[in-house]
C-alpha cells in the first residue's frame, strides 16, 4: 500500500478539509498521506486528530510546501515534513504569510485596472486563515461572474507572464532547506521538472550538502524518464511520490502516486537510530 506524500487542503488552495481528505485517501486504498499545504501548518492538528480518532491504523505526515527562487533554475518548491514539533518553522511561515498578502494586494489592484473588481476586504475576510495566493484570486473571479473556471485566470491574467502577475519575494532554496533542518524537519525537493537540463543536477548536490534529505521523484508533472533516473541516481536519499492533489480535477492521480509505507518506516527507523547515536 502506498503513502501519497503531497496533498493540499482547504487551509491553503485545496477545496477539501483535512477531515474530508482522510475519507478520500482511505477510499483510494492508500496506507496514508502527507498534508503539504502551501506555506502553512494550520490544517495539521485537524488532520492528526481526525486520523487518530477514525483511522488510527493509517500513516500521517505533517508537512507544508515552500516556494523558493533560484537564479538559474527559477521557481523551486521545497516540501517540509515534521514528525515531532513544527514550532521552529512558524516564524518563517509568518514571513511567507505577510509576503503573500502584500503580493495579493498588488495583484488585486492590477486586476482592477483590467476591469476585474474584487473587494479586498472581502477577500481578506474570506481567506483570513489561509495563505492568500493566485488560486484564491482565480476562484474569486469565478465567484464574481467574470470567468467560468479558475483555469481561465491563468491564461493571460495570473500566469507567470500574465498582465496581473506579481513575482514572489525571492527566498532561496538554501534558506528554506536550512530553516527546515534547524526546526527539526525533513526538507525534500518537490517535483523537480527542471532536471530536464542535466547540468541542473549540480544544484541537487549542493542542496544535499545544505541539509536536503530527499526528492519527490514521481509526480504528475515529472516525466517517467526523469523519475527512472532519479530512482537510480539518488537512491541514497529519501524518495517520495505524491499526487499534488487539490480538488476534483486531480481525482485521477489520487491513489496513483505514492511510495510504499515501508519506505517511510525505514526512513523513520534510520532517524531514530541517528538520534540514539547522537
Amino acid at each position: 500500500m502506498l503513502v501519497d506524500s503531497h496533498i493540499h487542503s482547504s487551509f491553503s488552495d485545496g477545496v477539501y478539509s483535512p477531515s474530508e481528505l482522510w475519507h478520500k485517501v482511505v477510499e483510494k486504498g492508500l496506507a496514508g498521506w502527507a498534508l503539504t499545504d502551501h506555506d502553512t501548518m494550520n490544517g495539521v492538528e485537524e488532520a492528526r486528530l481526525f486520523g487518530s480518532t477514525h483511522y488510527p491504523d493509517k500513516f500521517f505526515v505533517a508537512g507544508c510546501e515552500f516556494s523558493t527562487h533560484h537564479s538559474e533554475v527559477g521557481e523551486v518548491h521545497i516540501l517540509a515534513y515534521f514528525f515531532r514539533s513544527y514550532e521552529g518553522i512558524l516564524p518563517l511561515l509568518e514571513e511567507y504569510r505577510k509576503s503573500r498578502i502584500q503580493r495579493a494586494r498588488i495583484m488585486v489592484d492590477l486586476l482592477r485596472k483590467e476591469g476585474y473588481h474584487l473587494e479586498w476586504d472581502e477577500l481578506v475576510s474570506r481567506y483570513e486563515d489561509k495563505p492568500l495566493g493566485r488560486m484564491h484570486l482565480a476562484r474569486a473571479l469565478v465567484a464574481a461572474g467574470y470567468l467560468s473556471t479558475p483555469s481561465q485566470a491563468f491564461q493571460g491574467l495570473l500566469d507567470n507572464r500574465g498582465r496581473c502577475y506579481v513575482p514572489r519575494r525571492e527566498i532561496r532554496p538554501e534558506e528554506v532547506i536550512e530553516a527546515v533542518s534547524w526546526a527539526g524537519g525533513w526538507p525534500i525537493l518537490a517535483h523537480p521538472t527542471f532536471l530536464v537540463e542535466s547540468d541542473n543536477h549540480r544544484h541537487i548536490r549542493e542542496w544535499v550538502k545544505r541539509g536536503m534529505v530527499g526528492i519527490e521523484y514521481r509526480h504528475p508533472r515529472v516525466s517517467e524518464s526523469i523519475s527512472a533516473f532519479l530512482l537510480g541516481e539518488y537512491r541514497s536519499l529519501l524518495l517520495v511520490s505524491g499526487s499534488d492533489f487539490h480538488d476534483e480535477g486531480g481525482e485521477k492521480d489520487l491513489g496513483k502516486y505514492g511510495v510504499p509505507l515501508a519506505w517511510w518506516e525505514k526512513a523513520l527507523e534510520n532517524e531514530r537510530k541517528h538520534d540514539v547515536k547522537a
